[in-house]
């Protein structure tokens, strides 16, 4: 009787602890010391039966019953599990692997995430991959082994392990690795011919997600990975949720990006005003489907006064961002009056309307090439910014701008260019060997830009950190080793010298700002801007505008770079600017 009560109670202890729902296919540790806890529990009655019954010589020790009891009960429930995990992932063999033979491969890391991709990739007769090894750099990890597999050697030793083990692709597992951790392992993988691929940094996976699902072929994107953008989330939420929000632009690359992330902050509505329909649209969808929000998208120019007053009046916006903005440099060269209606007087209209409409905050998407402007599309953001200052010195709306440099990936933009070129078969097309630009990733420069609007007062100029410029024909050489051929050989690589408007290099600042910091690392305030009197620049605006109407490009040209360098910057005469901008300081 009491061994059938013994029996008994452990069967509902076990069932208690959930010990037959284990699926030994994923038995882990957790399991293992649950199972030794039950069996460990088990053997009190064990001991008090011994007791009783006198099963064994006193003399022997009082511990011997139950303690045998308790590990062999322990071995025999974890070893059956053992045995069937075991079945369930057995290595393929020849006879499985049909006519498709495993991708022999190499993991850079024996971190967590590498021990991860491991298993995900080791599971089942069937699996894609037969992993050769780790490489890691840590000293503490040489020679030691992860679910049976060796770290073969360091990131150094990659070409000489690919080549002995005959790697067919190498696998990065490093997702909180810098941009120049990334380019230094890339540099010793392109060594091989095997194919690289890796995990997107931290902030790009999916919580729950398996990591395996998230490798991908390693782009520009990862050699130029930055530290990750910390936001005051409560900060940007305070002043956003709520209200009633516009993005001017909001099909665009910066204005959908700016949209996702708005639509995160719980605002009380979001309007997405754009021109091009289907740019609209997609966003539209997008946020649909992804969000709980339903964004109002109105198809209007933001050149067109009584379209943009319309939107205003009917959906009473509180807080604007104003991305709408023609970017294309030397389109806009030979196109002034669009470059100018589009974005002198589609920003002096929205500001314009914002101040009438009592919106709280005003935020301008800047950029670096209104610094020292050699270009159209440079002048005319000079200009907005202009008008941003002298708005917020004469109202209660508060008005900033936020100059940033290049992002990546945007439509029209350097790196798509460069990857059509490829797919192409060449030629790949560099301005010049010397041509150095600013870059950063869209949702990094969206989420800073955010942040500036919650530190944004009084038609501050806000600039973000973006690091160390990189030369173009590093990236374009870069780009085309990524896709496994080799530049000069397989793609032509052709210097087509310096487009009309370019520069050189782009610059942040004037040298006659001054910057002081703010309550972010990575955004900075330019001190003490020139004060702009709005009735003048509200008058030349006209004039600008006239030029256009008038179909005068030169005369509409001309004086835009007159504008954007002499007006409200005689200072800024005075410092030293590079060739392509001299002439327009005269």
């Amino acid at each position: 009787m009491a061994i059938l009560g013994t029996s008994v109670l452990t069967t509902l202890l076990l069932f208690w602890r959930g010990m037959y729902s284990i699926d030994p296919r994923y038995l882990g540790l957790h399991d293992f010391l649950n199972i030794s806890g039950v069996c460990f529990a088990l053997a009190i009655p064990t001991s008090y039966m011994e007791r009783i019954y006198h099963v064994t010589d006193r003399s022997n020790g009082v511990l011997l019953v139950p303690v045998l009891f308790a590990l062999m009960s322990a071995g025999a429930l974890t070893g059956l599990r053992v045995m069937r995990r075991a079945l369930a992932w057995r290595p393929r063999t020849k006879e499985d692997e049909g006519q498709v033979r495993p991708r022999r491969t190499l993991i850079v890391g024996a971190g967590d995430a590498g021990e991860t991709i491991v298993r995900e990739l080791s599971r089942g007769r069937h699996a894609s991959h037969q992993i050769v090894g780790f490489v890691d750099d840590s000293m503490e990890k040489q020679s030691l082994r992860i679910h049976g597999i060796s770290v073969l050697g360091t990131v150094a030793d990659i070409p000489s392990i690919a080549e002995h083990y005959r790697v067919d692709e190498i696998l990065i597992a490093m997702p909180t690795a810098t941009g120049s951790d990334i380019r230094r392992v890339y540099d010793s993988c392109s060594k091989t011919l095997a194919r690289v691929r890796t995990l997107p940094g931290l902030t790009n996976l999916i919580n729950g997600d398996r990591l395996a699902k998230h490798l991908r072929d390693i782009d520009i994107e990862d050699l130029l990975r930055r530290e990750p953008v910390s936001t005051n989330m409560e900060e940007i939420s305070r002043y956003l949720r709520g209200e009633h929000v516009l993005i001017t632009g909001g099909g665009g690359s910066i204005g959908s990006e700016l949209a996702r992330q708005v639509a995160r902050m719980s605002p009380a509505s979001l309007i997405l005003v754009g021109k091009g329909e289907n740019s609209i649209y997609d966003i539209e969808q997008e946020l649909l489907q992804t969000t709980q929000l339903v964004p109002i998208t109105v198809i209007a120019d933001v050149r067109d006064k009584v379209s943009i007053q319309r939107i205003f009046d009917q959906y009473r916006p509180t807080v604007v961002f104003h991305a709408a903005a023609h970017k294309h440099v030397p389109l806009m060269q030979k196109n002034p009056a669009e470059a100018i209606q589009n974005n002198i007087l589609g920003t002096l209209n929205t500001a314009e309307l914002s101040v009438t409409y009592g919106v709280r905050k005003f935020i301008l998407i800047s950029t670096d090439k209104a610094v020292n402007p050699s270009s159209v599309m440079g002048a005319t953001k000079r200009v907005c910014e202009m008008v941003v200052c002298g708005m917020g010195q004469a109202s209660e709306t508060q008005f900033s701008a936020v100059r940033f440099g290049n992002v990546l990936g945007s439509r029209g933009s350097l790196i798509p260019l460069l990857k059509a070129q490829i797919r192409r078969g060449g030629p790949v097309t560099v301005t010049h060997k010397d041509m150095t630009r600013f870059f950063m990733t869209i949702p990094e420069a969206v989420s800073l830009v955010t942040q500036a609007g919650a530190i944004g007062d009084s038609g501050e100029i806000f600039i973000l950190d973006m690091g160390e410029p990189m030369k173009i024909e590093e990236l374009a050489l870069e780009l085309i080793r990524m896709h496994g051929l080799v530049p000069g050989d397989d793609i032509e690589v052709r210097y087509t010298g310096v487009r009309p408007g370019e520069k050189m290099h782009e610059e942040l600042l004037y040298a006659q700002e001054d910057l002081k910091p703010t309550s972010h690392p990575k955004i900075r305030m330019v001190a003490d801007h020139p004060r702009v009197d709005m009735r003048v620049l509200r008058r030349d605006i006209d004039t600008l505008v006239r030029f256009c109407q008038d179909k005068n490009d030169d005369g509409a040209r001309q004086f835009l770079m007159e504008l954007a360098w002499g007006k409200y910057n005689i200072s800024i005469l005075e410092s030293s600017v590079d060739e392509s901008t001299q002439h327009y300081a005269k």
